[in-house]
């Protein structure tokens, strides 16, 4: 029985979480980055207080994102605040163009509040184009046998005891954290833990 219960996972797998965690949310590289910066700082706040079995997974998942996330920004290099801009735009089109597909295939049209938000957007003449396009016999099975969004998989995990490391910096990052949430959080973990453990 003990031996079964080493092969026990309480929370999510690596394969749910860089498939269906990072990949179906994120998306784009920058979506997916974001999306990773989500996850530790929920993460960060979860292992303040856990222990034993539940940290120990906490940590686990904690691992795999910090991996992934150092991948990607890597990859997308420094965010000045154009560039953010435009990542963000292309992140909100993938996005939609991904969901309106969907809901096509699954639904027969588009649902009304994506077209709501589609014309909200400043980039709304691409997306109506694109709907024009997508609404073709075909078009949108077509679209999304073709969709492939990267996948980043964990890789030089960094150790329990530097994931401890940034954990201890408890006080510091629940100061930073208390007061804000989403995207701005995620700015702030981003900005001082810099994907080192020695910062």
């Amino acid at each position: 029985m003990l031996e079964m219960l080493e092969d026990y996972t309480s929370r999510h797998s690596e394969y749910q979480i860089t498939n269906f965690i990072i990949k179906l949310n994120g998306k784009t590289d920058y979506g997916q980055y974001r999306q990773c910066l989500r996850e530790l700082v929920n993460r960060f706040k979860t292992l303040q207080n856990a222990e034993g079995f539940n940290r120990k997974e906490l940590i686990r998942e904690f691992k795999i994102f910090y991996s992934v996330a150092k991948q990607l920004k890597e990859k997308i290099g420094v965010l000045t605040p154009h560039k953010k801009k435009v990542l963000e735009s292309d992140f909100w089109v993938e996005t939609f163009k991904y969901r309106i597909a969907l809901e096509l295939v699954c639904y027969g049209r588009p649902q009304m509040a994506s077209i709501e938000s589609v014309l909200a957007m400043p980039e709304k003449e691409i997306m109506l184009d694109f709907l024009d396009e997508i609404t073709a016999p075909g078009a949108a099975k077509n679209y999304l046998k073709h969709t492939d969004f990267t996948e980043y998989k964990p890789i030089e995990l960094i150790s329990d005891a530097d994931v401890e490391k940034i954990i201890g910096k408890g006080d510091f990052f629940g100061r930073l954290l208390e007061s804000n949430a989403g995207e701005e959080s995620c700015a702030k973990v981003e900005r001082h833990i810099d994907f080192k453990t020695d910062s």
